[in-house]
């Protein structure tokens, strides 16, 4: 069993015991479960994930992990302290693609629901991936995009914790500490992600403008006997 799940058993049971549908309450908990604004109740329990686009909602809960009983939110919470393992975790110094890194950090939102968040309606009344596409709009905007859900809905405001909490720790030190000026104590997982990248793309251009000024300064005739491997050496 994955250990993520462990001890999910019952959840699981009482999925198969005959479903309700993804937004169908049931006359006996109407009245007791508040209805995700992203998401649905199964069998008398509520859980969240997928998007926010009307046309592409999910029907029932990922994982057991978007499952937001009662008893599951220090589940929720320990995953979500673990982040994703060190091989994939984002280093400001990064040795791999971030290519590779983010399909294994947007998986693991999706497993414990928090994923329906980065979902952001533009002005045009389309859904855009906060997670995939986080430069299309400005921090300010993902701020109210945040204030938003947390006045509509108490399982988003919730996962807009556990989210930022997944981020922490899918990223190094080193990392986090280059983003702490930018960050408010406030901020949820798309505002703590649109800033991972822009730190990552600062970190970059600065980079290639050290990468330039040794280009510029070092000089073929400063090699002694015109040594053009060292000279590669240095560039």
């Amino acid at each position: 069993m994955d250990p993520d799940f462990e001890g999910l058993e019952e959840f699981g049971a009482e999925q198969n015991a005959g479903q309700l549908g993804p937004n169908v309450a049931g006359p006996n908990v109407a009245a007791a479960v508040v209805m995700p604004l992203n998401g649905g109740i199964q069998n008398g329990i509520p859980w969240t994930g997928g998007s926010r686009d009307p046309d592409h909602r999910r029907n029932t809960p990922l994982t057991p992990l978007c499952s937001r009983s009662e008893n599951m939110g220090h589940r929720v919470w320990n995953r979500c302290e673990r982040g994703v393992g060190d091989e994939w975790k984002i280093k400001l110094s990064n040795t791999i693609p971030l290519s590779t890194c983010e399909p294994v950090i947007q998986a693991g939102l999706e497993n414990v629901g928090v994923d329906s968040i980065f979902w952001f309606e533009t002005d045009a009344g389309n859904f855009v991936n906060l997670f995939k596409q986080p430069d299309v709009a400005p921090i300010d905007m993902i701020r109210e995009h945040e204030e938003a859900l947390r006045d509509q809905c108490q399982y988003d405001s919730a996962n807009l914790h556990y989210s930022r909490v997944f981020l922490e720790n899918s990223i190094d030190l080193e990392l986090r500490r280059r983003m702490t000026p930018s960050l408010l104590p406030g901020d949820g997982g798309p505002v703590f992600w649109s800033l991972v990248k822009m730190t990552l793309q600062g970190a970059e251009t600065s980079k290639l403008i050290r990468h330039q000024e040794t280009i510029k300064e070092t000089k073929l005739v400063d090699f002694p006997g015109y040594d053009v491997s060292k000279f590669h050496e240095v560039l």
